[in-house]
């Protein structure tokens, strides 16, 4: 690929990533912007970040908050902003997904993260917490490639994502990018343990969609308990609510593991990072993802990790020599492995892959 030389005015749409791995990607992408070309940045009115001293970088806000709102800025908003300023971006990016009305001259690249639809699990819209999954699965397709040209270039995290990209909705393999993003640098050393009341931390960061699987560790909690095992000594620290999965926590009432179970809710990236270093073990039982960098987090504080086998968790952290993959829907297995990692409590070596094509290949294939 050529060097970062050519200047050009690129704009990215990011207006829909407030929160989670999506805001995670806004974060990764401003730490690697180079200082050629102008970057016009569309970011959510209620999202608070800085451009890191840029000068190339201009952060406008824009509100989205409704699906109409959404709608109207892919549609008709970004290509209007400029169009009224008489400016030419010679690149589009959407970093959220979906493709954007723009200027046909210009270089159109899609960064695709959301995997639901590419994945073949099916959703219904007769269940409530179905529901919005089914939309990404069945309907969220047609806002991802309303926009998009046989030259439009997509991004995606993983092999899998771009297989299924080409079988699914037959992209061209030769348009697909598989770009691998880098954890944000961590300090582990400045960063300070909580003191908990067990002797035995299981920490799983996620949200609480239905994909998320928490009740895979739920039953294993209880395989254990049913075994003799003192039960007492193990915390599991959740970063939900409890209101959000009724049916979690009538599972965990069923099963008399209210004292083991802590509801974190929603807490910040640093709260995170403290209860990484805090843990005995990280769970990660999600069977869809696009990437699971929650997984790689783990490895890089050395934390053993027990996550569901899958062609992303393969695909990203087999290589960890304290991951340990499990298959889905069995409790005694998942019990084996956490009384397994409880036993060893072994602390590993840090592991950060160096993948060979990353955020600075995505920023030098804008500027090819």
């Amino acid at each position: 690929m050529n060097s970062l030389s050519k200047h050009k005015i690129v704009a990215v749409s990011a207006t829909a990533l407030k929160s989670g791995g999506a805001l995670t990607i806004l974060r990764q992408f401003l730490l690697n912007i180079p200082d050629q070309s102008t970057y016009y940045i569309f970011i959510n009115k209620d999202v608070i970040i800085d451009s890191n001293g840029l000068k190339n970088v201009h952060l406008i806000k824009v509100e989205t908050s409704s699906l109409l709102k959404r709608i109207i800025w892919d549609w008709y908003g970004l290509s209007y902003w400029f169009k009224s300023r008489n400016l030419k971006p010679e690149v589009v990016i959407s970093l959220q997904n979906t493709s954007i009305a723009s200027n046909k001259d210009s270089k159109k690249i899609i960064y695709l993260h959301q995997g639901i639809s590419l994945h073949s699990k099916s959703w219904s819209f007769l269940k409530s917490k179905e529901r919005s999954l089914a939309f990404y699965k069945y309907i969220y397709p047609f806002f991802i490639f309303i926009f998009a040209d046989k030259k439009t270039r997509f991004v995606v995290q993983t092999q899998w994502m771009k297989n299924a990209l080409c079988t699914k909705f037959n992209r061209d393999a030769n348009s697909i990018y598989v770009f691998k993003p880098n954890l944000v640098p961590v300090d582990i050393a400045q960063i300070k343990s909580i003191n908990l009341p067990y002797k035995h931390i299981l920490f799983y960061p996620a949200t609480s969609m239905v994909f998320k699987n928490h009740q895979e560790i739920i039953y294993a909690l209880h395989e254990i308990n049913k075994s003799g095992e003192d039960i007492s000594s193990i915390g599991l620290y959740l970063t939900i609510n409890e209101n959000e999965d009724k049916e979690l926590v009538d599972l965990i009432a069923q099963f008399n593991l209210e004292k083991n179970i802590q509801f974190l809710g929603s807490i910040s990236y640093a709260e995170v990072l403290r209860y990484y270093k805090s843990s005995t073990t990280v769970l990660f039982p999600s069977y869809v993802e696009s990437f699971g960098l929650p997984m790689l987090e783990a490895a890089l504080f050395g934390k053993p990790l027990i996550a569901l086998d899958t062609e992303c968790s393969r695909e990203v952290i087999s290589d960890y020599a304290g991951a340990n993959l499990v298959e889905q829907n069995s409790p005694q297995c998942w019990k084996n492995a956490i009384l397994t990692s409880i036993s060893l409590n072994q602390q590993y070596d840090s592991y950060q892959p160096n993948f060979e094509y990353n955020w600075d290949s995505f920023f030098q294939m804008i500027h090819e």
